[in-house]
Formats: structure tokens, sequence, C-alpha cells
């Protein structure tokens, strides 16, 4: 029950969110050449993309292990 209180009250943010940022962008009147949208979205795309490659290696290290070895070492010389 918590868990579907929670996700309804998200999803109800979300959608509040959209909606305040969809009539705020239809209220605005100004013309925005293509090439502005074409950047916007390459912009996401290099982003998503930066992103996930940074996750990527986050989980490698540590499924590898390597960042226990560099707690290790911290900790020991701490000691």
């Amino acid at each position: 029950m918590g868990r579907a209180l929670l996700f309804t009250c998200l999803f109800g943010l979300l959608i509040a969110a959209l909606a305040i940022a969809y009539t705020s962008w239809i209220s605005i009147d100004v013309n925005i050449p293509r090439a502005v949208y074409a950047m916007l979205a390459l912009g996401i795309v290099i982003t998503i993309g930066i992103g996930s490659g940074l996750m990527a290696l986050v989980f490698f290290s540590s499924r590898r292990g390597y960042d226990e070895t560099a707690g290790h070492h911290e900790i020991a010389d701490r000691r």
C-alpha cells in the first residue's frame, strides 16, 4: 500500500511539472530556429551518452573489485 501511494504521488508530481512546463512553453511566443532544436537534441544525446559511460565505468570498477582495494589502502594509511 505504501509503495503504491508513493508511486501515485510521484507520478502526480511528474504530471503536474509537465503540465506547468507545457503551459509555460506555449504561453511564450518566441520563434526558435530548427538549428536550436537540433543542437538541443544533440546536447541531450551527448549528455546521456557521457552519463551512461560513466555509470558503466562505476559498475565495472565495482564488480572488478577496484573500489575495495582503493579503500583498503586508504584505511591502512590512516593507521
